[in-house]
C-alpha cells in the first residue's frame, strides 16, 4: 500500500483526495491525521505502508506501520526486532493495551511516543515546513453532581514502605533506580501535562470510580498533595494546565476545558478567573506566551482579565502571543501581523533570516523567543527572534542531516534548553549538538532529556551525555512511560487495571555538574 500526502500551504490531499483543513487547524496537522486515519483504516496490525509526503520544503520517504510515521530505516529496524509492536501490545495487560489504541493521538505502545506529540513548553513542528499542535483532550463521564469543589489541602505524607514497585513489564529507564521515591495513583491519563512549580508538580487526576476530574498539586519531595480542586464531572480538558504569567504579570495556572478558561492562584489552589466561552467545544491552546480559543473560522479569542478580546487572523496564519489590544501572529514562510482587535489586519512583516534562505515552519514559542526553522538545499538552520519585538536573537549553524520533517520540538521548562528533532540547542545562544543520528525525544526536564533510539529508552543530560544503555535494556515498549523530571528525579507512570499511577524515581548514574 502506497500514501501520496501533499500539503501546500492550506491546500492537502492524500491520493489525490482532497483533505478537509477545519479554521484553525494547521494543514500538516490534518495532512498527517488524514494519513493515520486512512493507514489504521486500510492496513492490518503490523503491515507497513510507503508514504510520499511532498511540501514546499522538499519530498520525503517515510513508512506508517500501527498508526506511526517512521522512516525506513527505523520501520526495517523494527521489523527485525525479535518481537513485533503488534505482539508487544498484545503482550501487555488489557488496560496498556487500551492506552496504545488512544484515539487523542496516534499512539502505538505506552512504552513510545508519535511525531504528533505536543511538548507542553513548546510547540510540535518541524523545521522543514510542518507545524502541528495538538491539543489533547481528558474526557470525564457525566454524572449527577456537576458542581465543582473549593480546593483542598493535604497533609498525608506517603510511608516509605508504602510506594508501590513499578508495574510489571513496565521498566525504569537506563540509569533510573526501579525503586520510586514516592508514587501518586488516580492520575487522569497516561500521558499527562505535567507544569512544573519550583518543587511542586500540576497535575490531573481521576480516580478510577470516580467520574470527576480534580486539578492538583503535588510536592516533588514528598508526593504529597498540597492542594486538589474539583473540576466537575462530564469535562472535557482541551488544554492545560499550564502555569503562566497573567496580565498583572502574576503567575497563574491555566487550564481550557470544553465550556471555560479558568485560572488558579498556585499556591493556595483558589480560582482566581473563569471565563465562559461562546459556545461549546471550539479549538484551543496554551502556548508559552498565553492561552487561545478559535471561535469560528479565522476569528481568535484571546483573554484579558475576565474578557475575551476578540481577533480576525490572516489566512494561514497561526497564534502567536496577545495583550489587551493587540495579537501577534505568524505563518510557516516568514510573515508576521501585528493585530489590533476590531481593524484590518496591517501588511504583513517578514522576518529577517539568512540571504538565500526559505523560511519554514515555526519550531518553538518560548516566553522570550519565536524560533522558526530556515531551509536551503537540504540543509536546516535555526533562527530565535525576541518576542513580542521580534528582534533577531541568533541564528544556528547549518545542518545537512538535521532530522527536519516531523522533527519533534521539546523545551524545558525553564527554556535555558530544547531538543529539536535529534539535536540539543542551547535556547540562549542557538547553539546546537548531535545527540544521536537515531533519536526520538520522549520527554525533557531542566537537566535531562528521555529518548528512544529504537531499541532502549535513553538519557541525556542537558549537557550532552548520553547515559549508555546496558546490553539487556528493556526494549521501548518494556520501558515505563516518561512524562517529565523535577529536582533529578524522572517522573513515570505506569498503568494496573484502570488505576494510572505518576512514580518518582531517582538516578542511579553518577549525574555530573550540569552547566547553567
Amino acid at each position: 500500500m502506497h500514501y501520496h500526502l501533499t500539503i501546500n500551504d492550506s491546500d492537502v490531499t492524500l491520493n489525490a483526495r482532497p483533505i478537509d483543513v477545519p479554521a484553525g487547524t494547521d494543514p500538516h496537522q490534518a495532512g498527517v491525521r488524514a494519513l493515520l486515519r486512512e493507514a489504521r483504516a486500510t492496513l492490518a496490525t503490523g503491515q507497513g505502508g510507503d508514504v510520499t509526503i511532498e511540501t514546499p520544503a522538499g519530498r520525503w520517504s517515510m513508512v506508517v506501520v500501527d498508526g506511526r510515521l517512521l522512516t525506513p530505516q527505523h520501520a526495517r529496524e523494527r521489523h527485525n526486532d525479535d518481537t513485533s509492536p503488534a505482539a508487544q501490545v498484545a503482550a501487555r495487560p488489557a488496560a496498556q493495551r487500551a492506552w496504545a489504541r488512544d484515539t487523542n493521538g496516534p499512539l502505538l505502545t505506552p512504552g513510545t511516543r508519535t511525531h504528533a506529540r505536543v511538548s507542553r513548553r513548546g510547540m510540535l513542528t518541524a523545521a522543514g515546513g510542518v507545524s502541528t499542535l495538538v491539543a489533547l483532550g481528558y474526557a470525564a463521564r457525566s454524572c449527577t453532581r456537576d458542581s465543582p469543589s473549593a480546593a483542598r489541602a493535604s497533609t498525608t505524607l506517603q510511608p516509605r514502605s508504602s510506594v508501590p514497585a513499578l508495574p510489571d513489564g513496565q521498566n525504569a529507564p537506563a540509569g533510573w533506580s526501579p525503586q520510586a521515591s514516592w508514587a501518586l495513583g488516580d492520575l487522569a491519563h497516561a500521558r499527562p501535562t505535567l507544569a512544573y512549580l519550583p518543587h511542586a508538580v500540576l497535575l490531573l487526576r481521576q480516580p478510577a470510580a470516580s467520574t470527576h476530574v480534580t486539578l492538583a498539586c503535588v510536592d516533588a519531595r514528598d508526593g504529597r498533595i498540597r492542594w486538589e480542586s474539583d473540576l466537575g464531572a462530564g469535562v472535557t480538558i482541551l488544554a492545560g494546565p499550564t502555569l503562566l504569567p497573567d496580565a498583572h504579570g502574576r503567575q497563574q495556572v491555566y487550564l481550557i476545558t470544553d465550556t471555560d478558561l479558568t485560572t488558579w492562584d498556585p499556591a493556595t489552589g483558589r480560582r482566581t478567573s473563569s471565563v465562559r466561552l461562546p459556545h461549546r467545544s471550539p479549538t484551543a491552546g496554551i502556548n508559552a506566551r498565553g492561552p487561545w480559543i478559535n471561535d469560528h473560522d479565522r476569528r481568535y479569542l484571546a483573554p484579558h482579565d475576565t474578557t475575551l478580546v476578540p481577533f480576525d487572523l490572516p489566512k494561514d496564519a497561526v497564534f502567536i502571543s496577545a495583550d489587551k489590544t493587540h495579537l501577534l501572529a505568524a505563518d510557516s514562510h516568514g510573515a508576521t501581523w501585528d493585530l489590533t482587535s476590531g481593524k484590518p489586519a496591517p501588511a504583513a512583516r517578514r522576518l529577517p533570516g539568512p540571504k538565500g534562505w526559505q523560511a519554514g515552519a515555526i519550531t518553538a514559542i518560548t516566553s522570550s523567543l519565536l524560533i522558526i526553522g530556515w531551509n536551503k538545499d537540504g540543509k536546516v538552520r535555526l533562527g530565535a527572534y525576541h518576542l513580542p519585538d521580534l528582534k533577531p536573537a541568533w541564528t544556528s549553524a547549518a545542518e545537512p542531516a538535521w532530522a527536519a520533517f516531523l522533527g519533534t520540538t521539546n523545551v524545558s521548562p525553564d527554556e535555558s534548553w530544547a531538543i529539536v528533532g535529534n539535536r540539543r540547542v542551547v535556547l540562549k545562544t542557538g547553539e546546537e549538538h548531535l545527540i544521536a543520528p537515531r533519536w526520538t525525544t520522549l520527554a525533557i526536564s531542566d537537566d535531562f532529556a528521555w529518548g528512544s533510539d529504537g531499541h532502549a529508552v535513553l538519557t541525556c543530560t542537558k549537557g550532552g551525555t548520553i547515559w549508555p544503555a546496558r546490553t539487556n535494556a528493556p526494549t521501548p515498549a518494556n520501558t515505563i512511560l516518561v512524562s517529565g523530571g523535577i529536582n533529578g528525579k524522572a517522573l513515570v507512570t505506569g498503568a494496573v487495571g484502570q488505576t494510572v499511577t505518576l512514580y518518582a524515581l531517582r538516578a542511579e548514574h553518577p549525574i555530573a555538574p550540569t552547566p547553567s
